[in-house]
């Protein structure tokens, strides 16, 4: 059975299928159907995952295996289909009879690009849309984006004015990804409550007030210079050093995340889906993960956590200054390994 995004989280409560199929071409939409999915499915009991990514000579063999093999524990298991290319007559095939006959303790969820008109039109497609739930995920058009954005701004705690809203609309243009940026930032520059138009202009309007997100990149791009430039104007321009501590340990414990995940034997591309890389950063994410080691991650991380120290109890901003740009040149320093010393 079709359904539509708004129709999944009611789907679900009603009961738990089966057989889920999400595809689309947005990544956000459709990361997120799924992400309401994983969290009905661990609700229900279904609280392990295994993921598979079908590529080209992926062996169906283990997906049988995974999907018949039923746990002496009774352990009940959400397995992920991650369809990287068109199904071939074996995966076809297996999915057809498996739609048909699923296993009790299993819920399969499969995760795909958008389907054409022919792919529709196969047999597996037509027996998930008969013994499950197919949900394709659609673009947000132009005239949605403004109502998407205020529910955005309203989950994150934010009141404002159909003004603000535009602005922001006008400013991402329809870049669903960017919309989640600035509204994170929003967040991080002003908390939560009532939110001016002139509070959203002053965060978005001028492109040359370099951001805490522009900062992260510069440094995982190994631009120091550049990295140098956006610490002074933030500096300038008075931003909480906490929101510039923020992004580089946030960013450290994601590659941190992945880097174990990598020691387990996953292959890259998978551990960043594994830990929600966004798809417009995964070759910074990569390119970063190639040049760092884990112990160098865990290092800076250290270090991190003796500045939050002195924003805590310090009342020297050159010393914190200081300590931020060298954490963030740290960072960017690809030619050495840096090891850095506590700051106290």
């Amino acid at each position: 059975m079709k359904i539509q995004t708004q129709q999944l989280i009611p789907t679900l409560i009603k009961n738990i299928a089966p057989l889920y199929l999400v595809s689309g071409d947005d990544f956000l939409l459709v990361q997120e159907a799924c992400d309401t999915i994983r969290k009905h499915t661990a609700a229900a009991g279904y609280g392990e995952r295994e993921i598979f990514y079908i590529e080209s000579g992926f062996n169906w063999e283990k997906f049988l295996s995974s999907a018949n093999n039923s746990s002496i524990f009774g352990d009940r298991v959400l397995i992920e289909l991650h369809l990287k290319s068109k199904l071939n007559d074996s995966g076809s095939k297996t999915l057809q009879n498996y739609a048909k006959k699923p296993s009790p303790d299993k819920i399969l969820l499969i995760i795909t690009n958008k389907l054409d008109a022919a792919q529709q039109k196969m047999a597996w497609f037509k027996a998930i849309d008969t013994h499950g739930i197919i949900l394709p995920i659609w673009p947000i058009e132009p005239a949605q984006l403004p109502l998407w954005i205020a529910n955005r701004l309203k989950q994150a705690g934010f009141k404002t004015s159909q003004q603000g809203i535009q602005l922001l609309a006008d400013h991402i243009s329809g870049n669903l990804l960017a919309a989640i940026q600035e509204i994170e930032k929003l967040r991080l520059l002003y908390g939560s409550g009532d939110l001016t138009s002139d509070q959203i202009r002053a965060a978005i309007t001028d492109n040359s007030r370099f951001n805490v997100f522009n900062l992260i990149d510069a440094a995982m791009s190994n631009n120091m210079a550049t990295v140098n430039r956006i610490l002074d104007n933030l500096k300038n321009e008075n931003i909480e050093p906490t929101i510039i501590l923020w992004a580089i340990t946030h960013e450290l414990r994601s590659l941190i995340n992945i880097s174990f995940t990598l020691k387990q034997g996953i292959n890259v591309d998978q551990a960043m889906t594994q830990n929600n890389i966004w798809y417009s950063r995964k070759q910074l994410v990569k390119r970063t993960l190639s040049q760092y080691d884990l112990t160098r991650l865990q290092n800076l991380l250290k270090y991190a956590s003796n500045i939050e120290l002195i924003i805590k109890g310090a009342d020297n901003q050159h010393l914190l200054w200081h300590e931020l740009k060298k954490i963030y040149l740290s960072f960017a320093d690809n030619k050495t390994i840096s090891l850095l010393s506590s700051p106290y």
